[in-house]
């Protein structure tokens, strides 16, 4: 899977500002999580929504086997 050596120069590469659309309870959701697990920057400020979404689909990707059964359980696979 050649997307897993680019993932590991995510960290340093510069962001750009995309624009996405998300149920608003889902966004509530990821806003509670940040209050209830606390999560902040390295300068303690609050953790922004756009870098948890951004954690969790790089946690995702970066192990083979997780996305597998990622793409397993979300989608129907279905033979071309």
């Amino acid at each position: 899977m050649s997307y897993v050596k680019m993932i590991e120069e995510i960290d340093m590469e510069k962001r750009k500002l995309y624009l996405i659309s998300m149920a608003i309870d889902l966004r509530k959701i990821l806003e509670r999580i940040i209050d209830e697990e606390n999560i902040v920057t390295e300068k303690g400020a609050r953790y922004p929504v756009s870098y948890l979404i951004e954690d969790m689909l790089l946690w995702v990707i970066r192990d083979p086997k997780r996305f597998k059964k990622f793409l397993e359980e979300t989608y129907e696979l279905t033979e071309i």
